[in-house]
Order: C-alpha cells, then structure tokens, then sequence
C-alpha cells in the first residue's frame, strides 16, 4: 500500500489516484505523531521531478526517515556524500520501482550506529546552514 501523509497542493488532482485500493491520503496528522506514523513504514519514498530546484535542495524528510530506521528511496536529488550511503537514489521510474520492490522484500532496518552517529551531527541548524552555503556558492558560479 501507499499511504500519503500531509496536504495535497490545490493545484494537483489526486482523484485518479484516490480510486487505487491500495493507496490512502491521511492528509495532515500532529507533528508528534509523524515518528510513530514512519515507524510504520516499509519503505519511505521522495520522488521529487529532477528539475534545478530538486537537484539545489536537501530535503529534511530523508533525515527524519533515516531516524526512524526506515528505508528511503528517492530521486536523485541534493543531499550530502554521507547521507547518500543510506538512501537508495533511483535515476528513471524502472529503477525506482525495482528498488521499492527491493526495499519491501528486505525487512531489516538501516539504523545502525554509523548511522546515528551521522545523524548526530545534522540537526535543523546544521543542514539549514548547509544549504544555505550550498546555495550560495552555486549562485556565485
């Protein structure tokens, strides 16, 4: 099943969508709540369109999955070298669909203690100020 957590851009139509059986829009729930919502989760997915601004942001979302031990598949967008260890980055739709597969079939975790440790070092300031440099650098090019 998929299950989508939080609001739906006004200017998408999910109807189609909605139709799947096995598809479900929670829409938003309490941010306290969102860590044992995760915790649920087989596989955490950020399938974002490659465009310049996907490939210029780092999305928290990937952190908080990983904090949960939670697998994550994602396009290839901005993240760091360390982050990139733990997160399987799918470069068409046939690569995303096969490591989704993947990821189901493999119960284990991916929380470990490289993992945590890296985790450690990236609170909110940290990989804010990250991208911000990140940004800033790639405008001046």
């Amino acid at each position: 099943s998929f299950v989508f957590i939080g609001d739906i851009w006004k200017n998408v139509d999910i109807a189609r969508v909605k139709k799947i059986p096995n598809v479900y829009f929670l829409g938003k729930i309490p941010y306290q709540n969102i860590p044992e919502a995760i915790k649920q989760f087989n596989v955490a997915i950020v399938p974002h369109r490659i465009s310049e601004l996907t490939m210029s942001m780092n999305p928290l979302k990937i952190y908080e999955y990983l904090a949960s031990g939670v697998k994550v598949v994602s396009t290839p967008v901005e993240m760091s070298a360390e982050c990139r260890k733990w997160v399987f980055i799918a470069h068409s739709q046939y690569e995303f669909n096969q490591l989704l597969k993947k990821c189901i079939q493999t119960k284990k975790t991916v929380l470990n203690s490289d993992l945590e440790q890296f985790l450690k070092t990236r609170d909110f300031p940290t990989v804010f100020f990250a991208v911000y440099l990140f940004r800033v650098r790639k405008s001046q090019v």
